[in-house]
């Protein structure tokens, strides 16, 4: 030891007599130490703070560059770092106001009036309000900075207005009540911003409180308080002896509200204030915090000269708002009942007694947390964040009781939220339940725009993808309504809604346009999803009452309030006696369903096969279905094949084979030039339905190889499977050999290939005359007659769009056995309905996927459907019923028992009432008499009795 003591004797010399030498742990991460001191002095040389914050912070910043991955930045690195270089937290010193001589005897005096009065008036804990000002200026700087040790100036950067100051009235009540405070500003009038709801404004010459201020505060917060507009209940108002608090005016005021008035002696206001006691620390305290964040990381503005701008009046008051909502109730009611007025003097009068300790731990207290309002400040923070880009606390604004939760523009801003949403939401169904008819979309495209492209599915991503915005926007502006927070959305999430608004809007339009029937399809798709829809509707109006009853309680206007709960009962009204006019086929009694409908492959089984191909129909007969439909054309040569198109481009390599004949009309091609052409490779490229990946190699390579069939062919698979076929019949274009003879030249090969009776012959010209030729075939029409115009036509079925679907209609129909089929159905739900209204067979795409379907999805009886309505509407009525009446209970007052008495708070200032899980307040009527001390008595102290509020 010795020999290092002699290595190190140039070092031991230098070193100050008090500081231990060299003893203790080296840094572990030294260059990290030197980075954050030089941080520390550049702090220091602009003037700024620096805390035992703020250190640690920024050494695990730094860290991070550094790649150092086992860092923390605890507190006790912190205190071991500013050891070595030095530095120490230095505070600011102050003065202490020096007690008068006499102050024992004056305080004694003070108390006992106090105590008179309450005894004397029996004033209740809530009506005992203490006023006090709290002098504050534009900056509120910090009072601790890291400092080296030993600096005799220590400085910290502002805005330099340290001199501009204002007045802060803040008012409490015994039982933590906080009344809105009120600020005053040196300005001849009041600023001309908007500002925060919460705080009164005002505005004088010396931004102090005067006569004309005091009344101001007397009209505008004391006698809004609740229960003291009336003047009901008598009150004790506690102040100090400045001027303007002791004119005649302002005590004849102060007497007219039913209160006594008790001025605290010069000098003990320290003693005697509660709001100097244990309350206006915690404000200056938040207040200053606030501000040190809008100093480091705030929005600042400057002078021409590059001078930073002090905080706005609007700003300023924001900040009050909320460092006055963060002051704890408790705070407030320990201010009132340690050190306060009513210790000492109650005590005198027999009320209460001298509390020194008071072991709260041991108190058996029922915690309510349900009836506490907390401030969840990482939620609100993220929902703050996502909505306005409000990230920081002091950009948010809470919405104060009976105010509107935003301004005019965000309330727009809001209501067309809604409407986009509604909008997006309603043209989402719409083009997910037209589903079943996106083939014929993309086709309509493809002979629109002459390439394939799934515009289907890229229109219904683009449609999930905005309303998924638009309701996660709307679902953060109903939680941040339900933690009473103001609205305020950004800029960027406007400008998404009126695009998602411009695109829902314009798209239902164009589609309406072009594609009409699909609203048909809307319509059947609410005679299935009603039921369920109507279930989901209500659920979301329990949901929404929470923020209603919230806001609808906090409201002060009776127009605002009747407005929302008439709209809101009004919607609730409609959705609970909807189902009175509900009608659904799939609503029916036990025993009455039909049988499926038979399964009519459309071209096949177009989703395994190219259409009308020979490998298709041969997938529709494997799959299940009973029946094949096609569409047959005559070629130029007299050989009728099967093309639904007018042209070969969508389903051949015509524009391959014959460059130059690739929009001419398919029947003026020879049969031996369409044998030429390949109708199965464009399957495989284009994959209309995107079933291609879940074909087998084999199945792939039979595909590609598909030709272009012939009728003859078609009718011979049929009649050796045994099902029956339903074909429409092409006319060929005037000048072609057989625009006259078609429909005998089909016939013929009818006749020759299959039995009649196994044909469904739907072609409308010379129906009579083909009936003539051939009565056997079953004469079927694709539109809708009167029941004499069928019989007397020989019709036996009919061919009908399924958007025409009716129940009554199909019973009609089978009442002269007429059977119907509906065409195309390609999705289970609309399987359902037709199974369900009574449709004999349809005509699908998807054989494969309906033959599964063993009954029906949706179907239910009417005792079933009755019970889930009456259930719905009473648990939706019990819940809702029930979230008002809470809400009720917490804004109106939260009922308490005192003695045996039952007593009641207003909520108009319920922003400051309640904001921890355990509220106590010292009730005098339950708080036993300490007689010791007093004359003639022997009894023992005892603890008040303490009770929630």
């Amino acid at each position: 030891m010795v020999r290092k003591w002699r290595k190190q004797a140039d070092d031991l010399r230098q070193v100050k007599k008090t500081k231990e030498g060299f003893r203790g742990n080296k840094a572990r991460w030294p260059k990290l130490g030197d980075n954050i001191e030089q941080w520390v002095i550049q702090q220091k040389a602009a003037g700024r703070s620096v805390s035992t914050v703020t250190i640690p912070l920024k050494a695990t910043a730094v860290a991070s560059d550094m790649q150092i991955n086992d860092f923390r930045g605890r507190p006790s690195w912190c205190f071991r770092f500013m050891k070595r270089p030095n530095l120490s937290v230095r505070t600011r010193t102050t003065i202490s106001q020096q007690l008068p001589k006499d102050y024992v005897e004056k305080l004694a005096l003070f108390r006992t009036y106090c105590a008179g009065k309450i005894a004397e008036k029996k004033i209740r804990v809530k009506h005992r309000t203490n006023m006090d000002e709290v002098p504050l200026t534009f900056d509120i700087p910090m009072n601790r900075t890291v400092e080296k040790t030993g600096t005799s100036t220590v400085s910290i950067r502002t805005t330099g207005n340290e001199k501009s100051s204002f007045t802060v009235v803040l008012s409490c009540q015994a039982n933590g009540q906080k009344l809105p405070p009120m600020v005053i500003f040196q300005r001849k009038t009041v600023p001309k911003e908007k500002f925060p709801s919460g705080v009164i404004v005002k505005a004088n010459a010396k931004g102090w409180m005067d006569e004309e201020m005091m009344s101001a505060w007397r009209s505008k917060i004391y006698v809004q308080q609740p229960n003291g507009f009336f003047h009901t209940f008598p009150s004790l108002l506690i102040y100090d002896s400045m001027r303007a608090h002791l004119t005649d005016a302002v005590k004849d005021q102060v007497k007219k509200t039913n209160s006594e008035l008790a001025v605290i002696p010069g000098g003990l206001t320290k003693e005697l204030q509660p709001l100097d006691i244990g309350v206006n620390r915690s404000f200056k305290v938040e207040l200053r915090a606030t501000w040190e964040r809008w100093m480091t990381d705030g929005e600042h503005t400057f002078t021409k000269t590059g001078r930073q701008r002090r905080p706005s009046y609007s700003l300023i008051c924001q900040w009050i708002v909320d460092a006055w909502a963060e002051v704890s109730v408790t705070s407030v009611v320990r201010a009132f009942t340690f050190r306060c007025a009513l210790q000492s003097g109650c005590r005198a009068a027999g009320e209460c007694i001298s509390v020194t300790r008071l072991k709260l731990g041991k108190l058996k207290v029922v915690r309510r947390q349900l009836l506490q309002r907390y401030e969840h400040q990482p939620f609100v923070s993220c929902l703050a964040g996502l909505y306005g880009c409000q990230w920081r606390r002091y950009q948010r604004a809470r919405a104060q009781p009976g105010e509107c939760c935003c301004s005019k523009v965000e309330c727009g801003s809001f209501g067309l939220l809604i409407l986009t949403s509604f909008l997006s939401f309603l043209f989402l169904y719409f083009w997910s339940e037209a589903q079943n008819d996106y083939i014929d979309f993309d086709w309509f495209n493809f002979g629109t725009l002459g390439f394939w492209f799934p515009w289907s599915l890229v229109l219904l991503v683009v449609a999930a993808a905005l309303f998924t915005y638009i309701a996660l926007l709307l679902v953060l502006a109903v939680c941040l309504l339900s933690e009473g927070q103001r609205l305020y959305l950004h800029w960027s999430h406007k400008t998404g809604i009126v695009v998602a608004l411009a695109f829902s809007v314009t798209a239902t339009a164009i589609l309406s346009d072009v594609w009409s029937k699909e609203w048909k399809t809307l319509f059947l798709s609410l005679q299935v999803t009603a039921p369920f829809l109507h279930v989901a509707a209500v659920s979301l109006m329990v949901v929404l009452s929470w923020p209603i009853a919230l806001h609808f309680f906090r409201m002060s206007k009776r127009v605002r309030q009747g407005a929302i709960l008439g709209l809101y009962l009004s919607v609730l009204s409609s959705l609970y006696l909807v189902p009175l006019g509900m009608y659904s086929p799939c609503i029916l009694e036990a025993g009455r369903l039909g049988p499926a409908p038979t399964l009519i492959g459309h071209r096949g089984a177009p989703m395994l096969a190219p259409e009308n191909t020979v490998m298709s129909f041969e997938r529709a007969v494997e799959a299940g279905g009973e029946g094949l439909e096609t569409d047959v054309t005559i070629s130029y040569d007299g050989v009728p094949f099967l093309m639904h198109d007018s042209t070969l481009r969508r389903t051949t390599n015509v524009a391959e084979v014959f460059p130059n004949r690739t929009n001419v009309d398919a029947s003026m091609f020879t049969w031996a030039e369409l044998e030429l052409l390949n109708a199965g490779d464009w399957f495989l490229s284009r994959d209309p339905f995107g079933t291609v990946s879940s074909l087998s190699e084999a199945d792939c390579s039979m595909a590609q190889n598909q030709s272009v069939p012939s009728l003859a062919q078609f009718l011979e698979l049929a009649a050796f499977s045994d099902k029956f076929v339903l074909f429409d019949l092409h006319r060929p274009p005037y000048g072609h050999p057989y625009y006259e003879s078609y429909i005998n030249t089909t016939l013929q090969v009818v006749q020759a290939h299959i039995n009649s009776s196994q044909v469904l012959w739907l072609p409308s010209e010379d129906r009579e005359l083909v009936q003539a030729v051939d009565p056997e075939l079953q004469q079927t029409s694709g539109e809708r007659a009167s029941l004499q115009e069928l019989t007397d036509g020989h019709i036996t079925r009919l061919n009908l769009h399924y958007s025409t679907m009716s129940q009554q209609q199909f019973s009609k129909y089978q009442s002269v056995n007429i059977s119907t089929n509906l065409y195309v159905i390609s999705q289970p739900w609309l399987y359902t309905l037709a199974w369900c209204a009574g449709a004999q067979s349809v005509t699908t795409n998807s054989v494969h996927i309906l033959s599964n379907v063993n009954k029906p999805l949706f179907l239910m009886t009417p005792e079933e459907y009755s019970l889930m309505w009456i259930l719905t509407d009473a648990v939706s009525a019990f819940l809702i019923i029930a979230v008002f009446i809470f809400h009720w209970w917490r804004e109106r007052g939260l009922p308490f028992w005192s003695g045996s008495r039952q007593t009641h708070e207003n909520g108009p200032y319920s922003k400051f009432r309640t904001e921890l899980s355990d509220v106590w307040s010292i009730s005098s009527a339950n708080i036993r008499t300490d007689l010791r001390g007093m004359p003639g008595s022997t009894s023992n102290p005892h603890l008040p009795t303490i009770t929630e509020e």
